[in-house]
């Protein structure tokens, strides 16, 4: 059905236009280009899609739009229509929004609606009118899936600030049940100073927005001059909200005076279950600063302290604490990696032994020496 150049504003009403569908029964391609529909009609079109029932949309094949004057509510409504409907529109190979006033929020939801869900048989690459996303970033980049439940689940690398611009929209219109963002640069790429503090401060600012996010990392997302105290306290206040399950701080310079601010945010945080630090500069000071998150924290499992400049010393307080909790009862963490550190006498967690913990000393001086240590790799 071709009816293009439709002004479909100086219809009597839309329900005149609406009329057109009850003559034909059975449409392959619908052509609204050029009609000036704009976002009413749109909504209104997405209505008869979404409740009509019958057999008349199940050999349609094109719908195109280009042209039409259409903003985010309408294109929203349409790809609602078409996504609730999805075994009626099994046959749609494409679908052209081309010449609108649709926002990249707006194509980002346009994607995720028409191109990810269980019933779509539509290629994203036949989705037109995607003017501001680059395909070959979104496919390398993005992760969209589908859990066994049928819920979705988004996944994003190289995340920025202006990514989270994006999103905020898109996440108030779409239920997503995981969210895992990934800062992390490339090793051949060296990020502002400013790249990893923008984007914990945008993330702060719309709490609500990203409360269903569970990992975060952040790795090398600071630049040479590293993470400071002050955004430090800003991520704090973030996963005080946040339901983050997972946070990943590596490669960020982290100093031992930094241990004190970042063991504040960590000791009574109720939903990290693993938390990695490696990499970093914490030394014997900042573990000491750590030694209260292992204390107090009963639900982290996970602690990764590899390559941090670590001596005997160090690894003796936290052998000494894990001990005292365990004699409690009171120890919750499972693993914990010392690799990569500047330990030379293991004799501390030969003598508590007792301590039921996943340990990793791999890659520390003169470990052979005690061979009858349980160590494990696997962390």
């Amino acid at each position: 059905m071709d009816i293009q150049n439709i002004n479909i504003e100086k219809f009597p009403g839309i329900f005149n236009f609406l009329q057109i569908f009850n003559k034909n029964e059975i449409i392959t391609c619908l052509d609204l280009s050029s009609s000036k529909m704009g976002d009413d009609a749109a909504i209104c079109l997405a209505k008869e899609l979404e409740l009509n029932k019958n057999t008349k949309f199940k050999n349609l094949t094109q719908l195109i739009f280009r042209n039409c004057e259409i903003g985010d509510e309408g294109a929203r409504a349409l790809a609602q229509a078409i996504e609730k409907n999805g075994e009626l529109f099994q046959q749609l190979k494409l679908v052209d929004f081309s010449q609108n006033q649709i926002s990249t929020s707006g194509e980002w939801e346009l994607i995720i609606r028409l191109a990810y869900n269980k019933n779509s048989k539509l290629d994203k690459s036949k989705l037109k009118g995607i003017k501001d996303i680059n395909y070959d970033f979104f496919d390398e980049n993005i992760d969209l899936s589908l859990s066994d439940n049928d819920n979705r689940n988004l996944h994003i690398l190289c995340l920025n600030a202006e990514y989270i611009k994006i999103l905020e929209p898109v996440l108030k219109n779409i239920q997503f049940n995981e969210l895992y963002f990934s800062a992390t640069q490339s090793t051949s790429t060296s990020p502002s100073k400013d790249y990893g503090s923008k984007l914990i401060e945008s993330l702060n600012s719309r709490k609500e927005t990203f409360k269903n996010l569970v990992k975060l990392d952040l790795s090398n997302s600071f630049g040479t001059f590293g993470v400071y105290s002050e955004i430090i306290k800003v991520l704090g206040k973030f996963l005080t909200s946040s339901s983050i399950k997972l946070l990943n701080l590596a490669q960020n310079n982290i100093q031992d005076f930094h241990a004190e601010t970042l063991a504040k945010i960590l000791e009574n945080n109720e939903s990290l279950t693993e938390v990695n630090l490696s990499k970093n500069s914490l030394k014997d000071a900042g573990v000491g600063a750590l030694l209260k998150v292992v204390k107090n924290n009963k639900v982290l499992k996970k602690l990764n302290l590899a390559e941090n400049g670590i001596t005997e010393l160090g690894s003796d307080n936290l052998a000494k604490v894990l001990f005292e909790e365990s004699l409690k009862k009171n120890s919750y963490l499972e693993e914990l990696d010392l690799s990569y550190n500047e330990i030379r006498d293991m004799n501390s967690w030969k003598n508590y032994s007792q301590v039921s913990l996943r340990l990793n000393l791999s890659k520390n001086e003169i470990l052979e020496k005690y061979e009858d240590v349980e160590l494990s790799h696997s962390f």
